[in-house]
């Protein structure tokens, strides 16, 4: 599973169909979200197990990867984020709750 798309108002768009995304419920003036431009290229080379891929929250943001390996996206300004990881079909297969900078 490699990564085709990524981007501010995407996420991250994998080649089988499924993708990570934030939300943030926005209240007033304030914008919360993960930085995905921040993503390293060398996650745009790698091929992620499917079987063993997840997303695990960390102190401002959250990593994301397979069973060897992990790269990590940081999320800014305040109150929480949340993280899906969808299939093609939009199916949540997991999701995390985290706090953002």
């Amino acid at each position: 599973m490699k990564i085709t798309e990524f981007g501010k108002d995407i996420g991250i768009i994998f080649d089988n169909g499924n993708t990570l995304c934030d939300y943030h419920e926005q209240e007033c003036y304030e914008y919360n979200y993960a930085d995905w431009c921040q993503l390293k290229k060398s996650a745009l080379n790698y091929d992620f197990n499917e079987e063993t891929f997840k997303i695990i929250p960390n102190y401002y943001g959250f990593k994301f990867g397979d069973k060897n390996r992990t790269f990590s996206m940081p999320c800014y300004y305040g109150d929480y984020i949340t993280i899906f990881y969808r299939d093609k079909y939009n199916n949540v297969l997991s999701k995390i709750d985290i706090k953002g900078e």
